[in-house]
């Protein structure tokens, strides 16, 4: 009986000497654990960049509705918004020490509404732009409002902010789209109650408009 040596046919067929498959095999497997190692690092990386963001939040902490004609009463101490046009008319009268004193009156059925910033980072918010949602409508209020400033770490900031009222009776179902700008300079945002999301240079300049 006679035996046929295969394994030169073998190496034929495959293209490869049986001898380098150890060879092959380690060349893999390093290259996995390189794939791995740099998933790991942009992993961490990306979350280093968020650490700042995921921090900071906004909240409606009180809101109401006035009829037209009414005087909306601005609290003391707030940060006042630009209200959405055709929202209010501008009442001025006199106030003390000579001076004048700018009331708002409604003209249309408006909702009051105070959106406070919380920074519970150990850096500074650059600057901070707070949107009105209407979960019940599905729509974002068009309310023109100008970035307000620094927010320091572990503080909070508030600001009113006066919008129509779209709802024939009661009060909107109401919450917050936020967009903020970090320590580095990125812009994020956090819509309601979403996770936060990094907003892309292109995108950036319309946000800040």
């Amino acid at each position: 009986m006679s035996f046929v040596k295969t394994s030169g046919s073998a190496e034929a067929f495959l293209g490869v000497a049986l001898g380098s498959w150890p060879d092959w095999l380690a060349a893999v497997f390093t290259s996995f654990a390189f794939s791995i190692a740099a998933l790991t690092y942009l992993r961490s990386a990306r979350e280093r960049r968020q650490a700042q963001a995921r921090l900071v939040y906004a909240k409606i902490t009180a809101y109401r509705t006035f009829e037209p004609g009414q005087m909306v009463p601005l609290p003391e101490g707030l940060g006042t918004g630009v209200p959405q046009p055709g929202a209010v008319h501008n009442l001025v009268s006199p106030a003390g020490g000579g001076g004048v004193a700018l009331t708002w009156v409604a003209a249309t059925r408006v909702v009051r509404v105070v959106v406070e910033l919380h920074n519970a980072s150990d850096e500074l918010v650059l600057r901070w732009l707070p949107r009105l949602y209407d979960y019940g409508l599905r729509l974002e209020y068009d309310i023109t409002s100008t970035p307000l400033g620094v927010v320091e770490p572990h503080s909070h900031s508030s600001v009113i902010l006066v919008a129509n009222n779209p709802h024939a009776q009661g009060e909107p179902g109401l919450n917050v789209n936020l967009t903020i700008e970090d320590s580095s300079g990125q812009t994020w945002e956090r819509l309601q109650s979403r996770p936060i999301r990094r907003i892309t240079r292109r995108a950036r300049a319309s946000q800040w408009a």
